[in-house]
Formats: structure tokens, sequence, C-alpha cells
């Protein structure tokens, strides 16, 4: 087979390898990158091995270049190259909420329509006798004047149409003698002053020695005595832990089962709270009336059932007759010779007996 003729290198030469440049420039002036200058200077030879050269040397670098860590520096003569963005998608924004302007509540003015339907149970009229706490009632009558939307300037024009016996004529006195009282916290003062003989800390105390859970009263009933009480309690600052106060009022037997209850709890690293302590004495008490409870019903059911039969029995027989005391007859039929005893109560009744014979 004739491959041909193969041509030698001369001796004496190393081989030229495609691409392999054989004239070389000079490297550019700042060592990395060629001036416009410096290659329109170049031959044609110099420019085709400055081209191939950056290609070869591209090649046999490109691994070195991915250990890179740090950016390339940016050459002073080349432009300065824009950084990539990576593509995003826009949504559109929602459209801005306007704020709403904001409510303003209508004050009244008008005494009358302020204290229409009152409510009385809840806040009734002060009187101002001994043991009425004024601190207490003034607490509530301005949360119930502040939800009324009533304004603040005539407060105490309705807090004086709520005042009743010594505490009214005391503002009538106050009218009278120029010295009333023209705003709310002056009315505050006014009225305590007036009412000197309020609750104190003795009647507190001689109240709470009182307050004890009736045998047969439920939990939740003696719960909203005690609230009674510590509304007072807390009017004056009386000191006192609501949680162990309930508790020791409530009866024995129940206060020594939630004690038992709080102990664990305070031994378990989580005390009870007042909610809990009460939700546990209700617990308690309506499973301890429940086990009452169903013997009581069996025994009534029993009793009721032998009381039926007996009452069949009477029935049956019917009864007695007041002259010989045998049943089936009455003592106006009866075939025995009347005693003394029928014949002294027919003497007594003879009124009735000509009634009854006439009828």
């Amino acid at each position: 087979m004739n491959i041909g003729k193969v041509e030698h290198s001369p001796k004496g030469k190393s081989p030229m390898l495609p691409g392999d440049p054989g004239v070389r420039p000079k490297p550019p002036a700042d060592q990395e990158y060629y001036s416009k200058e410096e290659v329109q200077g170049m031959s044609p030879e110099e420019r085709s091995s400055s081209k191939t050269a950056g290609r070869i040397e591209e090649s046999l670098t490109k691994a070195l270049n991915q250990m890179h860590v740090d950016p390339p520096r940016a050459s002073t003569s080349a432009p300065a190259q824009e950084p990539a963005h990576t593509p995003h998608h826009e949504y559109p924004r929602p459209a801005p909420v306007p704020e709403e302007p904001a409510l303003v509540l209508h004050q009244e003015t008008d005494v009358s329509k302020v204290l229409r339907s009152w409510p009385d149970k809840e806040c009734p009229k002060f009187i101002g006798s001994i043991g009425d706490s004024a601190s207490d009632w003034i607490r509530t009558m301005s949360v119930l004047l502040k939800d009324r939307q009533a304004h603040p300037g005539v407060w105490h024009i309705a807090a004086g149409q709520r005042l009743s016996g010594k505490a009214f004529r005391d503002w009538t006195d106050a009218a009278y003698n120029g010295t009333r009282p023209e705003s709310w916290e002056t009315f505050k003062v006014w009225l305590g002053k007036q009412c000197t003989l309020g609750v104190t800390p003795e009647i507190v105390a001689a109240e709470f020695d009182r307050l004890r859970q009736e045998p047969n009263e439920l939990c939740q009933a003696f719960y909203k005595r005690f609230c009674e009480w510590q509304v007072r309690a807390k009017a004056i600052n009386f000191g006192h832990d609501e949680r162990t106060a309930f508790v020791k009022r409530l009866t024995p037997g129940l206060s020594a089962k939630v004690s038992n209850a709080m102990t664990a709890e305070q031994i378990r690293g989580t005390p009870m709270t007042m909610d809990q302590v009460f939700v546990t004495a209700v617990a308690h008490d309506r499973h301890h009336r429940d086990s009452q409870a169903a013997p009581v019903a069996g025994g009534l059911s029993k009793r009721r059932a032998a009381g039926e039969g007996a009452g069949s029995e009477k029935k049956k027989s019917g009864f007695a007759c007041h002259n010989c005391k045998k049943t089936g007859h009455s003592a106006k039929k009866c075939p025995e010779p009347k005693t003394e005893a029928q014949l002294a109560w027919e003497a007594a009744n003879q009124a009735k007996l000509k009634k009854k014979e006439k009828e």
C-alpha cells in the first residue's frame, strides 16, 4: 500500500507544533494586557503569536484559575466589566391600603342621657353610711361613665345624681354653701372627706372572720360572696393572699382537699393560680355532693315503695269504726251497742249530726 512520501524535519531543528508560534512578541508593559499602541506596533507574525499564546495559556491555566479565591484584578487600561446580574422575576406590588381615619367617639354632655337605663344592681346609689366604701363606688362609677361615653366635664354632676341619704344631703349642702366640687378630681377628694366612716381595716377584718362557707352552700355561691368581700378589701389595700384566704374559709373537708392539691402542685414546681384553685374546689365539692346524693336517692326509693304498699293496704282496709274500732263500717251503721265514748261524742256534736241528717 502506498502511503505517500513522509517528510522529516531537518536535522538540528525541533519540529514546529501546530499552533506553536515561531515569533513571540514582547510582553505587555503592564504585564497583563497589550495596549492599542502595542498591538499596532506588532508584525503580523507577532500578532498571530500573541493570539495563539493567549489561547494556549488559557487552556493550560483554566484548571489553576478555578482554584483562585480572590476575584481577578481589574486592569487600569481595560474597561471595567459590569457584574452579571442573576435574572429575577418581578411581581406586581399590591396597591397600598388607604389609612382609615381614627374613630372619634361622641362624648355625651347631657346628664339625663348618661344616666338613662343605669345598672342599679351593679352600681347602686351611694349612701355614705358606716361601712360604705367611697373609693370602691368611685372606681365603679368611673368605669361606667367612661363606657357610656360621658364627657369628663360632667362626670361629677352625674355622680352627684347617684348619691342618696347622708351623701346626698352633704351634696345639697355643698351646693347651698357654694363649695360644691367643679371637676371629677375634686369630687373624689370631697366625697372621701365626707365619708370618713367608710370601710376600714377593722371592718374588713371582722367581715373576713364571719365569712365562711355554710354546710349546704354551693362552692360557687360562696365564691361569689368571697369576691364581694375582696372588692371591699382591695378598695383599702387590705393585705391578704386571695388563694389562701379563699381555701381557709371553705368547709373543713373541702378545705383540706384543696390544700393538698395546692401543696402537690407547689412541690411539682407549678403553683396553682386563683382560677385553678377555684376550679379544683368546685370539682371536689361537686364530687362530694354527687356521692352523698346517690345513697339518699336509693333510700327514698325504698321508702317510697314501702309507703305505696302500706297505702294500698290502708285503702283496702278502710277507716275504723269510732264505736267498736272495727273496720268495714262507720259508727252510724255500727251493729254493736254504743259505748260511753260514742254517746259523749254524739252529745257534744248534736249540731253536726242534725246537719248531716238533713243532708
